[in-house]
């Protein structure tokens, strides 16, 4: 699985099938089972590695009142971000 991360004109992704291999409890499919807040927070956490080693300066407001999850300093200029995350559940012996 990966996270799409877009910063005005950039878009980077990042994997995260390696934090989703270490957890514990699995469903009879096999996938780790989370909360849909857990895969959010999941997505923020990948977010924040992926743009912090891109050299990106990330914030995050205190709350979660606003509607933006983090603001990232790029250069001289500030944008707020708002992560999202999808998660698809397959079979993969069935094919597409």
């Amino acid at each position: 699985m990966s996270l799409g991360v877009v910063v005005g004109d950039l878009f980077a992704s990042c994997e995260v099938g390696d934090l989703l291999a270490s957890v514990g409890p699995r469903d009879k499919g096999g996938m780790a089972r989370f909360t849909g807040k857990r895969r959010g927070e999941m997505a923020e956490a990948a977010f924040v590695a992926k743009a912090l080693s891109l050299g990106f300066g990330v914030a995050k407001p205190w709350g979660d009142s606003d509607p933006f999850d983090f603001i990232v300093q790029a250069g001289g200029r500030l944008s707020k971000v708002q992560v999202k995350s999808a998660h698809c559940a397959y079979d993969a012996g069935a094919g597409p």
